[in-house]
């Protein structure tokens, strides 16, 4: 019974929240910069308005690579955009150096699982 609940939730999709963010293109990504921020320190209020400008920002930047036809076909531009994320990641001192790769790669695969949402106009 839980599960049907849950499938059903998943189904529908997130639901908006306070942050403002997008529940469908920007919230996933700034579930998983949340998740990690937490992982290494407590989440302030000033910190999650700051994650939320930062996840608006990174969406952006993301969604233009992914937009670009053949992009998922492309290991080259998946590198590219990894790296840029890798480094988003580090300039912003989200979550500490050495975690910053597996959260790239998380993200790209958010992006890949997202892609029609992501190039949605």
């Amino acid at each position: 019974m839980a599960l049907s609940a849950f499938v059903g939730e998943v189904q529908r999709g997130r639901k908006a929240d306070d942050t403002g963010l997008d529940p469908q293109t920007q919230a996933p990504f700034f579930a998983i910069l949340k998740e990690e921020r937490q992982k290494h320190q407590p989440l302030a209020a000033s910190d999650t308005k700051w994650l939320v400008g930062l996840t608006v920002q990174l969406v952006a930047a993301i969604r233009a690579e992914v937009g670009v036809v053949g992009f998922w076909k492309n290991a080259h531009a998946q590198e590219v955009l990894r790296g840029a994320v890798f480094t988003f990641l580090d300039d912003h001192e989200i979550v500490p150096f050495d975690s910053a790769d597996a959260v790239a790669d998380r993200m790209l695969e958010l992006a890949k699982a997202n892609h029609a949402k992501l190039v949605k106009p």
